[in-house]
Parts: structure tokens; sequence; C-alpha cells
């Protein structure tokens, strides 16, 4: 079974270093920070193991602990379903200003969890999400 993990650039290390088998799924070049993968469920714990050794973000969560997103928004001319925002903004420019100047997240790790439980409110799967929201 494929799973979605949050990454950065340095992940493809990652993958070379384990010959494992993923697929990059997301990756904007002008924007290099993050990347989603696909890798293989039971790949997790080693890929996971590598990259703390590597000190490569790894990130995969089954969401976020900040309750029920309920509150309409608009992110990069996508209308979406998510947390109100610190100053009640409800358009934001990409999901990454959103994380950072909406909702206050800078940790990657609580924007992987935020990103996959926003994913699943809207119906999309954690690439899709990337490429409508960040571009």
């Amino acid at each position: 079974m494929k799973v979605e993990i949050l990454t950065n650039r340095n992940f493809d290390r990652i993958v070379q270093a384990l010959n494992t088998d993923a697929r990059r799924v997301y990756k904007r070049s002008d924007r290099p920070y993050y990347e989603i993968w696909e890798v293989e469920k039971s790949n997790i714990q080693e890929i996971e193991t590598a990259c703390m050794f590597e000190d490569v973000l790894f990130c995969y969560s089954s969401g976020a602990n900040r309750g029920t997103p309920c509150e309409f928004l608009t992110i990069n001319g996508e209308f979406v379903i998510g947390w109100a925002a610190i100053d009640n903004n409800d358009k934001f420019d990409c999901l990454i200003d959103y994380f950072y100047d909406g909702l206050g997240i800078k940790d990657s790790y609580k924007i992987g969890a935020c990103a996959v439980t926003l994913a699943k409110t809207n119906g999309w799967s954690l690439a899709q999400l990337w490429n409508k929201l960040e571009g």
C-alpha cells in the first residue's frame, strides 16, 4: 500500500541510499523546500530511521489535533474548508502563507499534520492539496 509523506528537498538522497521504491508526486521549482513523495507503507520505519541519521525532514501523519476544520477560505483561488485564521482573514495567496500567517504554524511537522487533515477534509490527496493550494 502506498502512502504520501511530506519531505524536504534532500529526500532523494534517502531514496537512493535505501534503494527503495518511491515516487515524487509534488515539487515546486521556485520554492523547493517541501516535496510530497509516495512510498510503500511497509518502508515507513526504515525511511524514518534513515531520515534521522541524514537530517532529512520526514513527516507522516494521520492528521492534526486542532479540532474540526469548519471555516470557508480561499487559498490560491481555490475554495477550501479549513480553520479560522488568527486575524480572521479568509483569503491567502498560497498554502504556506495560510499555515505561516493564517494559523501561525512554522514547524514542519505541524504543517505536515495540518496538511493531512486539510487534504482529508477537502477530499484531496496530500499531493493534490499542495498542487492546488501551493501551485
